[in-house]
């Protein structure tokens, strides 16, 4: 049977908007291309133009809105990955889930973001992550096709309500979800922010920055609209003046994110009338995928999605309820957004906790009727009996059929600057620490870019709690490292060196942490190139010597 889809064409008129001046983008350009989708539609408060786009592009990929400077929206939503985090593909589950501790079945693949981070920017001690970045309790879904969704965030906190963070009038009634999630990441410890800043702060901060200062590669469309200037002049072209808002960041990364639509795949094709547009095997999927697997109960429609919320059966309920936390019904518990499968391919690892690391793991699941029961499970969660055949056929359905090639070339409208987290200018660390009491290693904590006239955090953890302990800098460094009084010097002390003191926070062998400001303006005769290395030391008598150390770092300063 013939798939009908069930979203009808909207009524925005995309001829406005491709006629926009000289700035209009490819993004836009697409949005028509397919009227079983029609193109999204905005909040009138909030109309979609070419410069409110590119600014919420230049906002979403700019690592400056982090308290570290090395954070970004893209950060965890590369269009590489179908803008999900391909970052948490590369290793363990970083999240500790309910019991708080890693290495058991209830970790979780959450993304990785920056360390506890007070107003004065010195890091606090985090109960879970020390003195290093934190991770997010849930995997990071995708933001491709969000446009289309009533509610965002996993459990659906984001209504389509859209009120001003710092006075609470309505700005947006209905329509407005996108302008309601916007904010959430920037203004979140556990994301991007400071703890407590507020939008109003974050707009402040704003107006010195230059947009997209540490990155490279910058695509051509949003090198020639920052041209030079800083974000006031960008809020101009986009919004009529130079204010920042809060009201205004979330209107533009929502008028970015409204251009995110995967419209051009196989399956468009196969929807508008070209039976040959799928293989035998992709067929035969899509036939299972909306007959005899039940898939298109929930994830149906074009989107593939009913933008519902389902307990199948992932994990037993821990703390983290799902949609209960934003609905506060108890029959909401264990309940989540169904996700689209537009490049679904590109966006593992699956499920709320990532715990399904292929599209085969998927479909396992869901033949075996999940792994938990639960009062409310969803009626669709009965083992299915699939032979090995259909389940390669419906893998091959979720595969090239939904995907866009151009999201893995990162290619227009799907194109993006290079981060300077992923550049050879973010900070390196070498060599190895030197043991103190209890056998703890002291680690290092350097996150941050070595601009010039900036000033870093660098933090240590892992001392001896109320310990003296020093920052050690200097130009130059011992590549194969010195003894000295029981521990590894990497960075030499002496002439040409500093040391910065302070005292560890917290008590006992293995507790101590502490962070301090360091100021690269004060590094005599520093130019762009200049090689600062760091290590920690910490005054620790043990049987081995006097000082406990930790690795080294490189930061070259630009």
């Amino acid at each position: 049977m013939r798939f009908i889809p069930s979203i009808r064409p909207a009524s925005l008129a995309l001829p406005a908007l491709l006629a926009l001046q000289a700035l209009a983008t490819p993004a836009l350009a697409q949005l028509d291309q397919f009227a079983h989708l029609g193109p999204p539609v905005a909040p009138p408060e909030n109309p979609l133009t070419a410069e409110k786009a590119l600014l919420g592009k230049i906002l979403f990929w700019d690592e400056q809105l982090s308290a570290t400077k090395t954070v970004a929206c893209g950060t965890c939503h590369q269009p590489a990955a179908g803008f999900a985090d391909p970052r948490v593909r590369s290793g363990p589950p970083l999240y500790p889930g309910a019991d708080r501790t890693l290495g058991t079945p209830d970790d979780v693949f959450g993304s990785p973001s920056l360390p506890r981070v007070l107003g004065d920017h010195l890091y606090e001690s985090h109960v879970i992550f020390g003195m290093g970045p934190q991770a997010t309790r849930r995997s990071t879904p995708s933001v491709l096709n969000v446009a289309y969704a009533p509610h965002l965030f996993l459990d659906g906190r984001a209504n389509d309500t859209f009120v001003d963070p710092d006075t609470g009038a309505v700005i947006s009634a209905t329509g407005a979800a996108l302008e309601n999630q916007a904010l959430g990441p920037l203004l979140s410890d556990k994301e991007m922010s400071t703890v407590g800043r507020t939008a109003a702060e974050l707009a402040q901060e704003m107006h010195v920055m230059i947009p997209l200062a540490d990155a490279e590669a910058i695509p051509q469309a949003m090198a020639q609209f920052i041209n030079a200037q800083r974000y006031p002049h960008l809020f101009e072209r986009a919004f009529g003046d130079e204010d920042i808002t809060g009201v205004r960041i979330a209107q533009a990364l929502a008028s970015y994110m409204r251009t995110l639509v995967v419209t051009d795949v196989p399956f468009d094709r196969f929807l508008a009338g070209d039976s040959s547009a799928l293989t035998a095997q992709e067929r035969a999927g899509h036939d299972l995928f909306h007959g005899a697997a039940r898939c298109s109960e929930c994830h149906g429609g074009p989107l593939l999605t009913d933008f519902a919320f389902h307990n199948i059966g992932v994990d037993p309920v821990g703390d983290d309820t799902g949609r209960e936390q934003a609905s506060h019904d108890l029959g909401d518990r264990g309940k989540w957004k169904t996700p689209g499968l537009r490049a679904v391919e590109l966006t593992a690892p699956y499920f709320h906790d990532g715990s399904a690391a292929t599209l085969e793991d998927v479909v396992e699941f869901y033949d075996i009727g999940g792994l938990h029961t639960a009062p409310n499970l969803a009626p669709q969660m009965v083992p299915l009996g699939l032979s090995s055949a259909e389940k390669a056929a419906l893998v091959a359905f979720l595969k090239r059929p939904l995907t866009d090639p151009r999201l893995a070339l990162e290619q227009v409208p799907f194109d993006r600057p290079r981060l300077f987290s992923e550049s050879s200018r973010a900070p390196l660390t070498f060599g190895e620490g030197t043991a103190g009491s209890g056998g703890f290693v002291p680690r290092m904590s350097l996150l941050e870019g070595a601009r010039r006239a900036y000033e870093i955090t660098i933090a240590v953890e892992h001392g001896r709690g109320g310990a003296p302990a020093g920052l050690l800098s200097a130009t130059a460094f011992y590549p194969a490292g010195a003894a000295f009084q029981g521990s590894t010097l990497y960075v030499p002390y002496g002439a040409g060196s500093r040391l910065h003191r302070t005292i560890l926070e917290g008590s006992g062998p293995g507790n101590g942490h502490a962070s301090l400001r360091y100021d690269l303006g004060s590094v005599s005769g520093a130019t762009a190139g200049t090689r600062l290395y760091f290590q920690w030391l910490i005054y620790d008598p043990t049987s081995q010597g006097r000082l406990a150390a930790s690795e080294a770092a490189l930061a070259v300063m630009f």
